[in-house]
Protein backbone atom coordinates (compact mmCIF):
# COMPACT_ATOMS: atom_id res chain seq x y z
CA UNK A 1 0.00 0.00 0.00
CA UNK A 2 1.59 3.18 -0.91
CA UNK A 3 0.62 6.02 1.53
CA UNK A 4 0.66 9.63 0.19
CA UNK A 5 3.26 9.04 -2.55
CA UNK A 6 4.15 12.16 -4.06
CA UNK A 7 6.71 12.16 -7.06
CA UNK A 8 4.81 10.57 -10.35
CA UNK A 9 7.97 9.22 -11.56
CA UNK A 10 8.50 7.29 -8.34
CA UNK A 11 4.93 5.84 -8.21
CA UNK A 12 5.94 4.60 -11.85
CA UNK A 13 9.32 3.13 -10.61
CA UNK A 14 7.06 0.99 -8.38
CA UNK A 15 4.73 0.13 -10.76
CA UNK A 16 7.34 -0.88 -12.57
CA UNK A 17 9.32 -3.18 -9.59
CA UNK A 18 5.84 -4.32 -8.65
CA UNK A 19 5.72 -5.99 -11.87
CA UNK A 20 8.74 -7.68 -11.88
CA UNK A 21 8.06 -8.82 -9.02
CA UNK A 22 5.00 -10.54 -9.43
CA UNK A 23 2.89 -8.53 -7.22
CA UNK A 24 -0.87 -9.04 -7.42
CA UNK A 25 -1.93 -5.26 -7.12
CA UNK A 26 -1.09 -2.25 -5.92
CA UNK A 27 -3.02 0.05 -3.69
CA UNK A 28 -2.40 3.79 -2.87
CA UNK A 29 -4.43 5.85 0.04
CA UNK A 30 -5.91 9.32 -0.83
CA UNK A 31 -2.90 11.98 -1.50
CA UNK A 32 -0.63 9.70 -3.47
CA UNK A 33 -0.53 10.95 -6.96
CA UNK A 34 -2.56 9.78 -10.07
CA UNK A 35 -1.11 6.23 -11.54
CA UNK A 36 -1.77 7.57 -14.75
CA UNK A 37 -0.14 10.88 -14.52
CA UNK A 38 2.28 11.30 -17.75
CA UNK A 39 5.09 11.01 -16.15
CA UNK A 40 4.19 7.85 -14.04
CA UNK A 41 3.34 6.67 -17.11
CA UNK A 42 6.16 7.19 -18.69
CA UNK A 43 8.59 5.99 -15.83
CA UNK A 44 6.13 2.44 -15.88
CA UNK A 45 8.77 1.52 -19.04
CA UNK A 46 5.18 -0.28 -20.20
CA UNK A 47 4.24 -1.99 -17.18
CA UNK A 48 1.59 0.58 -16.63
CA UNK A 49 -0.57 -2.38 -17.43
CA UNK A 50 0.76 -5.47 -15.68
CA UNK A 51 -1.19 -5.33 -12.69
CA UNK A 52 -4.48 -4.03 -10.77
CA UNK A 53 -4.04 -0.39 -9.95
CA UNK A 54 -6.04 0.79 -6.99
CA UNK A 55 -6.81 4.05 -5.53
CA UNK A 56 -8.79 3.45 -2.52
CA UNK A 57 -11.47 5.55 -1.62
CA UNK A 58 -11.70 4.97 2.19
CA UNK A 59 -10.19 5.98 4.96
CA UNK A 60 -6.51 4.25 4.82
CA UNK A 61 -7.08 2.86 8.12
CA UNK A 62 -9.98 0.88 7.28
CA UNK A 63 -8.13 -0.65 4.16
CA UNK A 64 -5.50 -1.90 6.18
CA UNK A 65 -8.42 -3.41 8.31
CA UNK A 66 -9.59 -5.28 5.70
CA UNK A 67 -6.58 -6.74 4.58
CA UNK A 68 -6.00 -7.98 7.83
CA UNK A 69 -9.24 -9.59 7.88
CA UNK A 70 -8.74 -11.39 4.76
CA UNK A 71 -4.96 -12.72 5.99
CA UNK A 72 -2.54 -10.90 5.17
CA UNK A 73 0.17 -9.59 7.39
CA UNK A 74 0.76 -5.83 7.58
CA UNK A 75 3.92 -4.56 7.58
CA UNK A 76 5.11 -1.26 7.61
CA UNK A 77 8.51 0.19 7.04
CA UNK A 78 9.80 3.32 9.06
CA UNK A 79 13.49 4.71 10.30
CA UNK A 80 12.47 4.46 13.65
CA UNK A 81 11.85 1.00 13.54
CA UNK A 82 13.52 -2.80 14.56
CA UNK A 83 15.78 -4.17 11.89
CA UNK A 84 14.09 -5.98 9.24
CA UNK A 85 16.01 -9.47 9.53
CA UNK A 86 16.02 -11.58 5.82
CA UNK A 87 13.96 -13.74 7.70
CA UNK A 88 11.26 -11.52 8.20
CA UNK A 89 8.86 -12.88 5.69
CA UNK A 90 9.25 -16.46 6.05
CA UNK A 91 6.23 -17.70 7.49
CA UNK A 92 3.95 -14.82 5.24
CA UNK A 93 2.11 -16.39 2.55
CA UNK A 94 0.04 -12.83 2.04
CA UNK A 95 1.86 -9.49 2.92
CA UNK A 96 0.80 -5.98 2.57
CA UNK A 97 3.99 -3.76 2.67
CA UNK A 98 2.81 -0.36 3.57
CA UNK A 99 5.42 2.39 2.05
CA UNK A 100 5.18 6.28 3.04
CA UNK A 101 5.76 9.45 1.62
CA UNK A 102 9.02 10.48 0.28
CA UNK A 103 10.07 12.82 2.99
CA UNK A 104 7.37 12.39 5.52
CA UNK A 105 7.31 8.77 5.88
CA UNK A 106 4.20 6.51 6.63
CA UNK A 107 1.14 8.81 8.05
CA UNK A 108 1.61 9.14 11.86
CA UNK A 109 -2.80 7.48 11.16
CA UNK A 110 -1.45 4.32 9.96
CA UNK A 111 2.13 3.93 12.35
CA UNK A 112 0.19 4.24 15.80
CA UNK A 113 -2.34 1.65 14.17
CA UNK A 114 0.15 -1.05 13.12
CA UNK A 115 2.67 -2.94 15.25
CA UNK A 116 4.72 -4.62 13.13
CA UNK A 117 7.27 -1.62 12.33
CA UNK A 118 10.64 -2.46 10.61
CA UNK A 119 13.29 -0.86 8.92
CA UNK A 120 15.86 -1.93 6.25
CA UNK A 121 18.73 -3.02 7.30
CA UNK A 122 21.56 -0.51 6.59
CA UNK A 123 24.65 -3.25 5.42
CA UNK A 124 27.08 -0.26 4.12
CA UNK A 125 29.13 1.87 6.42
CA UNK A 126 28.14 5.29 4.39
CA UNK A 127 27.23 7.73 7.16
CA UNK A 128 25.69 9.97 5.20
CA UNK A 129 23.14 8.02 3.90
CA UNK A 130 20.19 8.35 6.07
CA UNK A 131 17.65 6.12 4.04
CA UNK A 132 16.82 4.93 0.71
CA UNK A 133 14.40 6.14 -1.86
CA UNK A 134 10.87 4.72 -2.42
CA UNK A 135 11.59 2.95 -5.11
CA UNK A 136 14.87 0.97 -3.93
CA UNK A 137 12.64 0.23 -0.62
CA UNK A 138 10.25 -1.75 -2.64
CA UNK A 139 13.40 -3.27 -4.37
CA UNK A 140 14.51 -4.40 -1.59
CA UNK A 141 11.44 -5.56 -0.20
CA UNK A 142 9.94 -7.36 -2.44
CA UNK A 143 13.49 -9.28 -2.90
CA UNK A 144 13.41 -10.26 0.58
CA UNK A 145 10.08 -11.19 0.39
CA UNK A 146 10.24 -13.46 -2.63
CA UNK A 147 13.80 -15.03 -1.21
CA UNK A 148 11.42 -16.19 1.53
CA UNK A 149 10.34 -18.45 -1.19
CA UNK A 150 13.96 -20.21 -1.92
CA UNK A 151 14.59 -20.40 2.32
CA UNK A 152 11.66 -21.96 2.77
CA UNK A 153 13.13 -24.67 0.27
CA UNK A 154 16.63 -25.13 2.17
CA UNK A 155 17.01 -28.43 4.30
Amino acid sequence: MLDQIQDPSNLGGIIRTAAWFGVKHIVSTKGTCDFFNPKSVSATAGSIFALPLIASMTDALDTVAYYESMGYDVFVTTLKASELGLNCFLNSQKILLILGNEGAGVSKQILDFISEQKHITVLGNCTSVESLNVVASVTALLALYCHRNVLKKLP
